[in-house]
Order: structure tokens, then sequence, then C-alpha cells
């Protein structure tokens, strides 16, 4: 199994209704989006990696992201506070692929039919 796989996986059950219900879509729609996302994201972080001032971009990403992030973002969706993850998520998305980002959601949107969010 690969690493896109196995992140893929992760993306079943509760975690699935939550994100469908967070974006508003259906599960099946929001796992083929999934299933476009996770790869891209992937493949633009290794891009991003391959350069010296790609890497202190990722580095100063996590910096960031400190042990109190993930309590913070499990308490979130714990909470079913979707519009506060999916901020979370996109801040920290933003923050790493810049001006890449609205072209990596209008991609994934498209290909998956899905309203962009």
């Amino acid at each position: 199994m690969n690493f896109v796989d196995m992140i893929k996986d992760q993306l079943t059950g509760a975690i699935l209704n939550k994100l469908s219900s967070s974006i508003g879509e259906s599960e099946e729609k929001t796992k083929a989006a999934a299933g476009v996302a996770v790869p891209g994201l992937l493949s633009a972080l290794a891009g991003l990696a391959s350069s010296s001032q790609g890497a202190e971009t990722l580095i100063n990403a996590l910096r960031n992201f400190d042990g109190d992030s993930l309590n913070r973002l499990r308490t979130d969706m714990s909470q079913d506070d979707a519009g506060k993850v999916r901020d979370q998520g996109g801040d920290i998305l933003a923050s790493v692929l810049g001006g890449n980002l609205p072209a990596i959601i209008n991609v994934v949107s498209k290909f998956a039919g899905v309203g962009a969010v």
C-alpha cells in the first residue's frame, strides 16, 4: 500500500460524513474529491520541498503547528465545528501553497463535480 492510499483509507465512515456535511456534498462526491485532492496536495508539497526556499516554507509552516494545534483540531472536530476545522486547514494549506491553492481547489472541484469551498 502506498502513502496516498493510506491517507485516502482514513477518509471513511464518520470522518467522510463530517467532511461531506462541512462542504455540503454527498459522501460519494466528497470521496471522489478526496481521491483527487490527496495525491494533488502531496504532489504540490513534494514539488515545494524540492527547492531550498520551498523546504524552508514547509519548515516554517510546521513550526507554527505545535502540539496544541492537534488538540484544538480534535476538539473542533468532536464538537462538529466544521467551519473552524475548514478554516484551520485552509490557513495551513494557504501558508504552504500560497497562490497555488486556488488552482488546486478549482481542479479538484471540477473533477469531482463539487462546489469550491
